[in-house]
């Protein structure tokens, strides 16, 4: 073992078996020239939970000079490296996993890079040649940047690890950034290192011509990393405030002009045009070869170089003395897919995100959009409910699905709303899943709730491990159930089945607005009862119109208002204004038409008139209409039978899902069951149009429910105690 070493080269061990002699052989060619020009060095290695082929096989080196080996089972490759750290003796160390190899010229040069800066700088190699092991898939080159300002550095690491794994860097220094170890849905060490250490200004730097050669294998724990969903922990570099005072800071400043294209490249392409226009004319063809063919080889050989620098071709074909797997020929570096670790766009993207936040959120709210609609007015009324039940809290809303949000001007300006869904639809799925973490991780929130949204769920799902390892506290409003496409009303499907159910474990609450579905919940989905918590939600009682008495002198005006789709059962609508006399009985069928209804078939019949659609309850002309019709298949507890009722109507409703707890029939309304009976309703119709005290009546009862169930302060006292 060589005295006070000027370099401790650490490496990290598990099931690497022989693949781990390539790797010591790298280490021992590039110590050579460490000794050439008389620099210590000592290798460490800590072989973690090794499997028998690898602890037999590091166990030939226990009488090697510079060479110690440990044994331990820790099981996680971050504590694996803080042990080495403190074993180490050097003044510098290097981190190496035991898959891995170095080109002949890295420790040297990471060293000589060290000179200029020895106490607060990282190097790091200047390409990454990633390959797979045994496999014919193309190489990977990654060319590494030094550290860039600390704002786009920032930027860059939100959405991608800027530097690999492979450093060297002074022991005191990474002394100040243990890594993390991977447990409870955190992982990702190095990248949270390397974002650690941003965040503290330390400056990443580059040994020239240096290569690191980074094998590819679907064991290797990034790929466990990856597969398992693993979330990065908090981090001061995406500290939300900090990001919005700096931008506040910034305000005005420009980004610079846009790249103009490559002359050669605008050169090719004309030149390609003027290929394709010789097309099959033998002279032309002729004249326009020699040259054509003259600039695609110049094309060509300078992407070669641009794409693969000729060092790492160099140290390509050094390397293939000891990884036979590994040579550039011509074809395998015209194969290399290159890779840039440098982009800011999803940091960007973070920041547009969280720019209105300015405290961070005690309660969030996952929403797909807001736009109108029943779910929509839930979230309105827990995030009004929540202002007075806890006034100390702050709030947030994440939209997770492309929108224009018709309804965003009904929250308050105090809770803002970060847009996910428009802002990052160009991202892929993985990057979508992956700013979601980070926004959750940098907001800080322990409680979230989830209305609606198919993505937060999906996201929940991915990381139970996160969520229950850190205290969150999560929950989810259903309602009803919807009708599955192509099954003519038969089929269905709804949230609970199977996103809640599968996120089951995580959820500590379940709100819904009717106590109907928290029976199929427990009974058909297996949702613990002591989760289920029934929201009878509030409606506007300043609204309240009197109860509509019909006048038997003129046609009975009914009005129809929903969405035009089969879960609310136009078909049925058509079915009953058909067996109704047009000369006493009217319908206005107000709502937008989805794909699956052809509104020309209200237009052919002649008791009905569609009047298009409508911006909420209050853009309805209830005051000269006498009764609201309601044929919905399925649902919960929809807002428009409160607002309707609220309005003075009398309500004829189907009984399906929760109605039932409000229109109880021949006291609140009549209620229509089965769900599909035609000739029901049309006697319900023609009874109240012949009834018109019974109608006053039932208007009057639902109103008195109405005020005692449905008023703002009963429904602020019921949710109290589940907001807690």
């Amino acid at each position: 073992m060589a005295s006070n070493p000027l370099i401790s080269i650490l490496v990290t061990a598990h099931s690497e078996g022989l693949v781990a002699h390539k790797t010591m052989l790298s280490i021992f060619d590039a110590a050579t020239l460490l000794a050439k020009r008389g620099i210590g060095y000592e290798v460490l290695v800590h072989v973690d939970n090794g499997d028998d082929a690898t602890v037999e096989y590091f166990a030939r080196y226990d009488d090697t000079p510079h060479l110690r080996v440990f044994q331990n089972e820790f099981g996680d490759l971050g504590l694996s490296r803080n042990f080495l750290l403190e074993q180490a003796s050097g003044q510098y160390v290097s981190f190496l996993d035991a898959d891995d190899l170095i080109s002949r010229n890295w420790l040297a040069g990471a060293l000589l890079a060290l000179e200029n800066d020895p106490a607060e700088t990282i190097v790091h190699p200047a390409a990454i040649l990633s390959f797979y092991h045994a496999s014919a898939t193309p190489p990977v080159v990654w060319l590494q940047r030094p550290s860039f300002d600390k704002d786009l550095d920032a930027k860059v690491l939100l959405g991608h690890n800027r530097w690999a794994s492979v450093f060297v860097a002074p022991r005191t220094l990474l002394l100040r950034f243990p890594y993390h170890p991977t447990e409870d849905g955190i992982g990702y060490e190095d990248w949270s290192f390397n974002s650690a250490t941003v965040a503290a200004n330390v400056h990443h730097a580059i040994a020239p011509e240096t290569v690191m050669f980074y094998r590819k294998r679907d064991e290797s724990l990034l790929s466990q990393s990856n597969l398992q969903h693993f979330i990065q922990p908090y981090s001061d570099l995406f500290d939300i405030l900090q990001i919005n005072a700096d931008q506040r800071a910034r305000h005005g400043s420009s980004n610079g002009a846009p790249r103009r294209p490559h002359a050669l490249a605008n050169a090719y392409r004309a030149m390609s045009a003027g290929r394709r226009f010789v097309g099959s004319k033998p002279a032309l063809r002729r004249i326009a070869k020699r040259p054509y063919e003259a600039l695609v080889r110049d094309r060509r050989l300078k992407q070669l170089r641009s794409r693969v620098p000729q060092y790492v071709v160099d140290a390509w074909a050094d390397i293939h003395s000891i990884e036979r797997q590994l040579y550039p020929t011509i074809g395998a570096q015209f194969s290399v897919v290159s890779y840039d670790s440098d982009s800011p766009s999803i940091g960007e993207i973070f920041q547009r995100l969280v720019a209105k936040v300015t405290a961070l959120p005690d309660y969030v709210f996952l929403v797909p959009w807001i736009v109108p609609g029943g779910a929509d007015q839930v979230l309105l009324n827990y995030v009004d409910a929540l202002k007075e039940i806890h006034p100390e809290w702050s709030l947030a809303v994440i939209g997770t699905l492309p929108s224009k949000n018709p309804w965003l001007k009904r929250l308050p300006a105090s809770v803002p709303y970060l847009d996910f869904g428009n802002l990052a639809i160009a991202l892929s799925e993985e990057d979508r899943d992956l700013l979601m973490s980070r926004l959750i991780v940098q907001l800080e929130t322990k409680r979230l709730h989830i209305i609606n949204s198919e993505f937060a769920y999906q996201w929940v799902n991915h990381h139970r491990n996160y969520l229950t390892g850190h205290g969150h506290v999560v929950t989810a409003s259903v309602f009803c159930y919807t009708v599955r496409a192509d099954t003519h009303g038969l089929g269905t499907a709804g949230y609970d089945d199977p996103l809640l159910r599968d996120v089951d474990p995580v959820i500590a609450n379940v709100f819904t607005d009717n106590a109907t579905f928290i029976d199929d919940l427990v009974q058909k989905d297996g949702i613990d009862l002591a989760k289920c918590h029934t929201h009878y939600q509030p409606t506007d009682l300043t609204r309240m119109a009197p109860p509509k008495t019909i006048d038997q002198a003129k046609p009975l005006r009914i009005l129809w208002a929903s969405r035009i789709t089969e879960q609310k059962r136009p078909d049925l609508l058509l079915d009953i204004a058909k067996r109704l006399d047009p000369a006493k009985v009217h319908i206005s069928v107000f709502g937008n038409s989805e794909p699956d209804f052809d509104l020309r078939a209200l237009q052919r019949i002649k008791t009905i008139t569609y009047e298009g659609g409508f911006a909420g309850s209050t853009s309805l002309p209830t005051d000269t209409h006498d009764v609201f019709l309601y044929t919905a298949s399925i649902d919960g507890l929809p807002n428009a039978i409160l607002e309707m009722a609220a309005a003075g109507l009398p309500i004829i409703a189907s009984a399906a899902g929760g109605i039932g707890e409000f229109i109880i029939d021949g006291d609140t309304g009549l209620l229509v069951d089965p769900l599909d009976d035609v000739q029901a309703y049309v006697e319900a119709i023609e009874y109240l149009a012949s009834h018109p005290d019974v109608a006053r009546n039932l208007a009057t009862n639902a109103q008195n429910l109405l005020k005692k169930r449905h008023n703002w302060q009963a429904f602020v006292d019921a949710i109290r105690d589940d907001f807690a």
